[in-house]
């Protein structure tokens, strides 16, 4: 039963980590997508659906016919019904999502993460946000974090980015905002924890550096997190969700597994700090609207190996 009364739905950041698995999960269920992302990175047709089949997706001739290419630098000020014309709503996946650089260059945050969310917001279209869980912050004792979590104030520039974005989405109409936990899965690039852990194991030949081994967060399977945005559309939620595994796990967890997997269990570790915080996300609200996740983080890390080196 379909409850999605949208024709055609706008994905930004199309692209890029998430957007490839967002996309195919729409497309799967036979909506129609306008995929958007910057021209060096959404070329052609052709390239883009051989860039879904080295992440694991084979799509049909049909599928591929639902999708649309519309290749734009949101940053440089396009107008906004050019950008969106034809489509009844929009998920809005492009931004700066990495904490460490957004935290380096908080102005190039803020102009990515807020000021581009609020000119497409005020197209007027059914709006999906993809935020962070970090907005709920790790703390020092084991936690959930639920929808009602307060958010603290005083944020590091890449979750203060977001808040804004939040409030903005939040305050204009009935739109959906979804807090994701860590993602990790085929085609992630560099600078997030499975494949930086992947890079270290791979490339050491004694010890591996790991960093606050003992913290526990929560990590889910990207494909995971698309079906869950998908479930969200399709019935019409608004307001608040956490998207994640709901379970925490160390970092020291995830390096085992990728050692184990990569054949290089005997390989030890350096410690280079032993800061230990906790963040897991409470996924109650979103397991009532008909979803849960499915991938183990020992099966996930596995699919993304096989993948990665196929």
């Amino acid at each position: 039963m379909l409850y999605l009364t949208y024709n055609k739905y706008a994905i930004t950041g199309a692209a890029g980590f998430i957007g490839r698995h967002v996309a195919v999960a729409f497309i799967n269920r036979g909506y129609k997508v306008v995929l958007i992302d910057v021209p060096h990175r959404l070329r052609t047709r052709e390239e883009f659906v051989g860039e879904l089949s080295n992440i694991g997706y084979g799509l049909k001739r049909a599928e591929i016919g639902l999708m649309e290419l519309r290749p734009r630098n949101l940053s440089d000020g396009q107008d906004t019904e050019e950008v969106l014309d034809g489509c009844d709503a929009v998920v809005h996946l492009a931004g700066l999502s990495n904490p460490r650089k957004a935290n380096q260059e908080p102005d190039i945050a803020r102009r990515i993460n807020v000021d581009i969310t609020i000119r497409l917001l005020n197209a007027g279209r059914y709006f999906v946000l993809a935020s962070s869980y970090l907005l709920y912050k790790p703390r020092e004792t084991p936690f959930k974090a639920n929808e009602e979590t307060p958010v603290e104030a005083d944020l590091p520039p890449y979750e203060q980015s977001k808040f804004l974005a939040e409030r903005a989405v939040s305050e204009l109409g009935n739109n959906l905002v979804c807090r994701f936990a860590n993602n990790y899965g085929p085609g992630q690039a560099h600078g997030f924890l499975v494949p930086d852990a992947t890079q270290r194991i791979m490339s050491s030949q004694g010890q591996v550096e790991i960093f606050d081994p003992e913290s526990v967060r929560d990590f889910i399977f990207v494909r995971d997190t698309a079906a869950g945005l998908a479930t969200l559309v399709e019935k019409n939620c608004a307001g608040v969700f956490n998207i994640g595994s709901g379970e925490g796990h160390t970092i020291r967890q995830v390096y085992d597994i990728i050692k184990n997997r990569l054949g290089r269990p005997a390989l030890e570790y350096l410690e280079k700090s032993n800061t230990i915080r906790f963040l897991v996300a409470d996924v109650g609200k979103i397991k009532r609207a008909g979803w849960q996740p499915s991938i183990s983080l020992e099966e996930g890390i596995e699919r993304t190996l096989r993948q990665n080196f196929h």
